[in-house]
Parts: structure tokens; C-alpha cells; sequence
């Protein structure tokens, strides 16, 4: 188990810019603009970007992006090659669906 500190929701909005800022110059949108992601217990961001030219093992389309859960933290990116509406969306209701359960301790 991490040791770590809980992540906050500015450090989770800086790692979402930081990853737009490496795929932006590569796909075809001019500006990956990040869009919020809010659950029951989950909050986070992401955006979309196109691809212009996937290789032979490539993907058209990537939505990627990270949400903290309490003391979580959640990066998820989802690849898709064909029409991106329906399952970005079914992926990203999956994901403000998501809840963190209390592991069950007993000796």
C-alpha cells in the first residue's frame, strides 16, 4: 500500500494539461481543451484528441485523462478506431460511476 499523500484536484488538472500538451502537437485539433469529469465520489479531467495519420497498429481516436478517488489517484486513456461518440461516452459514465469500497478486515 502507498504511502503517499491524497492528490489534490490542481495536481490531477496539471498532470491532465501535461499529457494534452505532448499529444497536442501531433493531432488534428489546434487546441486540446480539457473538460471536467465529475462523479458521486470521483473528480477529475480529460480530453479528446485525433490522431491525422495512425500507423498500421494505431488508433484514430484517444480520450485520456485522471480522476482522484479519496487517496486514489486514476489515469485512464481510452483508444478507439472507428465512430468515438458511444463508447467514450459508456467509458466516461463508467468512470464517474467508479466508488471506492473499505477493504474488509477479518482476522
Amino acid at each position: 500500500m502507498g504511502s503517499g499523500k491524497p492528490p489534490r484536484l490542481g495536481e490531477i488538472q496539471s498532470l491532465v494539461e501535461g499529457a494534452a500538451a505532448r499529444v497536442e502537437p501531433e493531432s488534428v485539433e489546434r487546441k486540446l481543451a480539457l473538460r471536467p469529469l465529475k462523479g458521486v465520489e470521483a473528480t477529475g479531467y480529460y480530453f479528446s484528441a485525433t490522431d491525422p495519420a495512425p500507423g498500421p497498429n494505431g488508433y484514430k481516436y484517444m480520450t485520456q485523462g485522471a480522476l482522484m478517488l479519496k487517496e486514489l489517484r486514476i489515469t485512464f486513456t481510452i483508444l478507439i478506431n472507428g465512430e468515438p461518440a458511444k463508447p467514450t461516452r459508456q467509458a466516461l459514465e463508467m468512470l464517474k460511476a467508479i466508488h471506492r469500497v473499505a477493504p474488509n478486515h477479518t482476522s
